[in-house]
């Protein structure tokens, strides 16, 4: 144990590898920085990697034509930012939650997953005392540093 450098070698070719890696316990928001020994992990690279991560959220597609979308900006002049959309989601999914259920903990207990502009809602009991929304995206970085969800 400890750290000491056995050999150093470097390789002219070196074939693709998977590299993977579970997070578990994360608080919702949490943004990750790859590094590899102690150096930081360029968004060059982890495009040119096809990297993924879990997400609570997608990123914001500005070409989205939700309704929620479209009256918010005629009424502000600008598109929602993500706080915004992430609000009209939880609202959205709550007001269905209800309308479907006698009382939201019972709309929670039907474990339905639902999906809106840029979020996934699916609680599971958190075992204390209330649920957890436990929807994610799995993200990956494509070309030009775009991200998208892996389908």
């Amino acid at each position: 144990m400890g750290n000491r450098v056995v050999q150093v070698a470097f390789a002219t070719f070196i074939r693709a590898r998977d590299i993977s890696f579970t997070a578990s316990g994360m608080k919702p928001g949490t943004r990750i920085f790859p590094f590899f020994d102690s150096e930081d992990v360029s968004n060059d690279h982890l495009s040119n990697l096809k990297f993924t991560f879990p997400s609570v959220d997608k990123e914001f597609d500005y070409e989205n034509k939700a309704k929620f979308i479209i009256d918010y900006n005629a009424k502000y002049g600008i598109a929602p930012n993500k706080y915004a959309v992430r609000g009209y989601d939880i609202m959205y999914d709550t007001l269905l939650r209800l309308a479907n259920s006698d009382t939201y903990m019972e709309s929670l207990e039907n474990n339905i997953a639902t999906e809106y502009i840029e979020n996934k809602f699916s609680y599971v009991e958190n075992g204390i005392s209330g649920y957890m929304n436990n929807g994610i995206y799995i993200m990956q970085y494509g070309e030009n540093l775009t991200l998208k969800p892996v389908e």
